[in-house]
């Protein structure tokens, strides 16, 4: 994989020409390029991020999830304690400011893992590492084009390919940004579209890091429920559910990590997630005029010849 462009920090410092070869060798470049960057942990409670969160906690579409009140207050006294640097609080600003749904996004998902880590408590994951996941995870899609992110019509096959380079985009940001001590949050952004059939990009690959997989279906999830430049009507949520349904079914996403995400969303918890009871019939249908991930073809089938 190489860069498609020069690629900046979020101070302006170009950091990575086009053209380079993503490897190792660049990783570790970038890592003693950022070793000058503030590293000091500040707290969100210290930021706008905090108060947006809050908002994010309002979402209309989550009004069952988040209630009652004492369950937003245990998710806003996790996600207070949340620490971040100095790069990264900038990069969550320039999010909010450029692509204000992606950011109003990872918010929600921040809130959505917390909770699922919440109600089942022998789930293995950390949920303030588990939230910071979900802030950083699609940084790199303020360095994609706007209009090509905002496209209302089918994408070419080269805009659609540019889309698909967000995740290393964001890995090599947060590689740059945190060092050997933010591994995790690159591996993240990294695999977050990776799937477990090896069907997923930007790598093809099937071993994923186990917070991509638990992020992924709720990353799905909360995109498919939103409205969208490419999309104007939703999906609804027990559509949504279904579909990742399929996809855990297909071995695409981990499959205990979707039903921690319906087990967040229902009134009467489970005491495990081998008690989870679904559906196994598709209700309802895809809302009309839905283009996401449809690419023009002829313009498609000359850039596969020039390839």
């Amino acid at each position: 994989m190489k860069l498609n462009h020069d690629l900046y920090d979020v101070y302006g410092q170009k950091i990575a020409a086009q053209g380079c070869e993503i490897n190792r060798r660049l990783v570790r470049q970038l890592i003693e390029k950022g070793a000058h960057l503030p590293r000091k942990l500040i707290s969100v409670a210290n930021t706008p991020v905090l108060k947006d969160f809050n908002k994010a906690l309002q979402d209309r579409r989550y009004r069952k999830v988040f209630q009652p009140l004492k369950t937003q207050r245990r998710i806003f006294k996790t996600f207070v304690r949340l620490k971040l640097t100095e790069p990264v609080i900038l990069e969550l600003r320039k999010m909010k400011y450029s692509l204000y749904d992606a950011y109003h996004h990872v918010l929600v998902m921040a809130a959505l893992v917390i909770k699922m880590i919440q109600d089942i408590k022998k789930s293995n994951y950390d949920p303030l590492l588990a939230a910071h996941l979900c802030l950083t995870h699609d940084i790199g899609k303020t360095r994609i084009s706007k209009s090509v992110l905002n496209k209302k019509s089918e994408l070419t096959l080269e805009e659609y390919q540019m889309i698909k380079t967000h995740p290393f985009i964001g890995f090599l940001l947060l590689s740059y940004y945190c060092g050997w001590e933010g591994k995790q949050y690159c591996e993240t952004a990294f695999e977050h579209h990776e799937k477990l059939d090896g069907s997923g990009y930007p790598r093809g690959i099937k071993r994923i890091d186990r917070y991509a997989q638990l992020i992924a279906p709720v990353d799905i999830y909360d995109a498919l429920i939103s409205r969208r430049p490419y999309r104007q009507i939703s999906y609804g949520s027990r559509l949504a559910i279904d579909i990742l349904l399929e996809d855990a079914k297909k071995g695409k996403l981990n499959k205990q990590n979707v039903y921690l995400l319906i087990n967040c969303m229902r009134d009467k918890k489970v005491r495990s997630l081998s008690e989870t009871r679904v559906s196994r019939k598709r209700r309802n249908a895809p809302p009309p005029h839905n283009i996401y991930g449809k690419i023009r073809r002829k313009k498609a089938r000359r850039l596969l010849r020039k390839d």
